[in-house]
């Protein structure tokens, strides 16, 4: 369950997807391939948004929002997610 400001960003603008890669199921494999694609990591947890319909990577954010600052910065990069832009690879 998401703090309650967290929520709010992902409630009004997000689609919520989850790949679980930690355990193994059937169809691991392109689990993970899809994590590599958009992550570019294995590590755990990793956020990304994600342009549904070019299927491009528009962030990117390492590690869980624990601190207050942590929080702050993963609601900016929430927000940022919802501007028009897409990450060079």
């Amino acid at each position: 369950m998401p703090k309650p400001a967290v929520a709010e960003v992902l409630e009004r603008n997000y689609i919520e997807a989850r790949l679980h890669t930690d355990k193994p199921i059937p169809g691991i494999e392109r689990i993970r391939e899809l994590q590599l694609k958009f992550a570019e990591s294995v590590a755990n947890p990793v956020y990304v948004t994600v342009d549904p319909e070019k299927e491009l990577r528009l962030g990117r954010y390492e590690g869980s929002a624990i601190t207050e600052r942590d929080e702050e910065n993963f609601i900016q990069f929430l927000k940022d997610g919802l501007v028009e832009k897409v990450v060079q690879r």
